[in-house]
This record gives structure tokens, sequence and C-alpha cells, in this order.
């Protein structure tokens, strides 16, 4: 049985006769829907002469219109000057063209839906697809439709400009530099200016050199502003990152955490700190053996729940990616991608941590460059900043090189990192941590 695809003629004819009658609804109507989303081809075509009318600053009105209309050689496919004065006669309120827009606007979606499931039903009964890739593009369809706002990705070049000069122009009032995710070092925000959405960061050392901890304190930084924050350790069961959280938070020695060692006026700091942990947006996925397309579908999933604002993944060389590839620096590559792509698509920063080869340790010189990257010079191509962190010369101290950063300054910052808290701070920070022990890195 053929089924009539869902529309809303009525609904569809009130927004275009209110724009006609007055082009002050114009504003209203754009926010949310553009020609694509008419039911009608007749509308469609309407719809786009008015913007196109308006993009020239010329008012719209029933003659102007089908001036406009007649010079594109669509005036009678349209129905002529007899229709458009029927569309000025269905003209709704200015006041609730809102509502009238919400009803074409949730029609558009419900056919792409319909449109999507047939899409979905094609990719499951091909055999040239993987039951994996079927689901990847399932989900990425799905989520797609749940992301939209109804604005057009296409944008002209006056528009973009308009938004950049107000983004300026508010920043310049606000008089706050940073721009996105703040990592809670000051001096890494000052380079970086916070982590900004869409990008992939890279974060690299040798094993000892406090990547994992680091994370973990941006992670937990991040949480406690506000930002909801997706952990995926490939490396640490999830408690015993916990243990490394409590451990900064508190003061109190990770070792003596581990082994339950907590005495008198620790207890109050754990308890707190305990407390503290449960009432921020934090998720942790502790699983083993994740495929970057696994990856994929399980951000998506979590961005769709949470609504996650950051995205850790530690680390990057222990994933395996599906499928037999040549060598292993084409299945990192993969990886690589892959991560980039999450960012972009779910318009959140990524933070993937990433081994660094031997040859560091072979150099008198151990301070990492970006050929030291394990495995894939491809990481150095999709990341949009690469962070390396090492040993600094005073002890207790770590060097973060920030030595690849596509839209800012490179450059070296001292950092202080106690070993026994995993707890970070700027390196001219003169507040001591609670329990400060030791400042000697193992």
């Amino acid at each position: 049985m053929n089924r009539i695809s869902p529309n809303n003629i009525e609904a569809e004819r009130a927004v275009l006769g209110t724009i006609i009658t007055d082009n002050a609804a114009l504003g209203a109507v754009v926010e949310v829907i553009d020609a694509s989303d008419f039911y009608s081809v007749v509308h469609s075509k309407v719809f786009s002469a008015i913007l196109a009318m308006t993009d020239r600053n010329e008012p719209v009105d029933l003659v102007t219109l089908s001036n406009a209309l007649r010079d594109q050689g669509r005036l009678e496919q349209i129905g002529g000057l007899a229709y458009l004065s029927e569309l000025a006669d269905n003209a709704g309120s200015p006041l609730i063209v809102s509502h009238y827009v919400r009803i074409v606007k949730e029609k558009s979606i419900d056919r792409a839906i319909i449109a999507a499931a047939s899409k979905m039903m094609d990719g499951a009964y091909s055999s040239e697809k993987s039951t994996e890739e079927a689901v990847s593009e399932a989900q990425q369809t799905i989520l797609s439709l749940s992301m939209s706002k109804g604005k057009r990705c296409i944008q002209t070049a006056r528009d973009i400009a308009k938004q950049t000069f107000a983004m300026i122009e508010d920043r310049s009032k606000r008089g706050d530099a940073l721009t996105g995710i703040s990592t809670g070092l000051r001096k890494l925000d000052e380079i970086t200016l916070g982590l900004q959405p869409g990008e992939l960061f890279i974060l690299a050392g040798r094993p000892g050199e406090g990547k994992t901890a680091l994370a973990i304190s941006i992670a937990h930084h991040a949480a406690k502003e506000g930002t909801p924050v997706f952990l995926h350790s490939l490396e640490m069961p999830a408690l015993t990152l916990m243990v490394r959280m409590l451990s900064g938070a508190t003061g109190i020695d990770s070792h003596q955490l581990r082994r339950g060692a907590v005495f008198g006026d620790a207890w109050g700091k754990l308890t707190r700190a305990t407390e503290a942990m449960g009432a921020i947006p934090l998720f942790i996925d502790d699983g083993t053996d994740m495929t970057p397309a696994e990856l994929r579908a399980t951000a998506r999933r979590v961005k769709a729940d949470h609504e996650i604002g950051l995205l850790l993944v530690d680390y990057m060389q222990l994933m395996r990616a599906n499928g037999r590839y040549e060598t292993r620096e084409r299945e990192v590559a993969e990886i690589s991608r892959t991560l980039k792509g999450i960012a972009r698509e779910l318009n959140i920063p990524v933070i993937g941590l990433s081994q660094l080869n031997r040859k560091v340790d072979d150099r008198a010189n151990k301070a990492p460059q970006l050929s030291d990257l394990r495995e894939s010079g491809a990481i150095e191509q999709d990341a949009d900043v690469i962070a390396f962190i090492y040993k600094g010369e005073v002890q207790g101290t770590v060097k973060i090189h920030i030595a690849k950063d596509r839209n800012g300054p490179t450059g070296i910052i001292d950092a202080r990192f106690d070993v026994t808290t995993q707890a970070f701070r700027d390196f001219n920070d003169d507040k001591q941590p609670p329990d400060w022990k030791r400042t000697d890195l193992e």
C-alpha cells in the first residue's frame, strides 16, 4: 500500500503567506527551516525566490515576488500571480509564525526519518557491508537527525563574517581569553585558549612520564567546571583511575589509598572527595578490545544520552581496528582518523593519548619530537594540537611542549607534578596541595 509522505500543506502556505505580508517574519523562519524542508516543490521554489530577494535587500510583496519568479522563468510553474495571491490570503499572524514553522520542520524530519530507515534497510540487506559498518552508518544517521536544529550547513561568507565579528566583540567585552574548555593549568590554557570543539588534541609521552595523570587531571577539572566528560580507558581499570582522582582531590598518597591505609582526619577528606566526585558529570568506560567503530558508536550514544563535551581515549596504540591492514602504521592511521572524525561529528574536543617510540631514550636530549610519535605519521597529520609531556630539569616538575597547534602558537610550559597524589599545578603557583610530601618523579 502506497503511503503519502508526512506533510502539512496548510502550514507551508501559512508560512509563505505570512512572509509575503510581513517581511519581518522571515527572520524567525530562516532560523529553523530552509527550502528543502517544504514538501511542496512549488512552495520550495517560492521560498528560494524570497531568500534570494532578501539577500539582494529587496522588499518582498506580491508584485516584487511575481517579477522575481518571472525573471527566473518560474512564475507559471508555481501557478502564477493567482497562486501567490492565494498564499497571501492564507497568511497567519506574525506572532504565531513560529508555530507554523515548527509544523513544517517536524514533517520534514518525519520524512527524513522514513528516508533514513529505508537507507538503513538497504544497508542491512547489502552483502557488501559488514554488520559493524551497517550499524555504524545507522547510528550516525539517527544521531544526525536527533541533533538537527534546522540550520543550514552551507552559509554565505557575509553571514559567517557577521557571526565571527559578534563572537570577537562578545569575547572582547567579557575580557575572557579562554575560548574552549579549561585544562586546569593556566599556562597551558594561555597557549591553547582551552580545548576547542571539533579538534583532536594528542597528548604523547613515554611510559611513566605522566600523560595519563595529566589526562585524568584535565578530565576531572573539566567535569568539576560543569562539562560532561567521557573517559575511555583501555589501559587502566575504572577503580584504578578513581583512586588516582581521589588521591589528587584529597592529597592522600595514592599508594596508601590502594592499600586502604587511611587514618584519622584523612577519612573525612576522603568522604568529602567521594561525595564531590559523585556529583560531577564524568563517565568512564574501561572496556578493552575497543575498535574505532565501536568507540564511535559508544561516543554517539553517550553524546545523545548525556551531552558530553569532552572525550578522552587512553591510549590510542591499545586500540585494534577491524579488518586486515598491511602495516600497523596504517591501522593506527585509521584509529587517528576515527578520533578526528568523532571530534568533528560530535563537535567536541577529543584528547587521544599516544605512546612515543624508544628513539627518545637513545638521544642525549630527551625532549620528544614529532617524528617520535609511535607507529604512525598520520597522527601528526590528523591532530590539531600535539603536546608532549616529559620530565623537567627541576625535580617534581614536568615540561609540556605544544609541538603543533594548527590554529595557534607552540611553546613549552613547566608544571609541577606530585607522583604520590598524581596532582598537577602551575609551576609558579605557591599554593601547595594538602599533604604534599614528595616532589620527585618516579
